[in-house]
């Protein structure tokens, strides 16, 4: 799937489908180092 990044200066962000919706209000992620990709994301609730 192919999706817009919008953001400013600081910070960059993509909207999700509803199919692809986390629970919770936070989103844990993980980059892999050798490939630069989004390797995990995670739905959380904070502590």
């Amino acid at each position: 799937m192919l999706n817009n990044l919008f953001g400013n200066m600081r910070s960059e962000a993509m909207r999700l489908p509803a199919a692809f919706r986390f629970e919770g209000t936070q989103v844990e992620i993980e980059r892999d180092p050798q490939t630069g990709a989004v390797d995990r994301m995670t739905g959380v609730q904070p502590a």
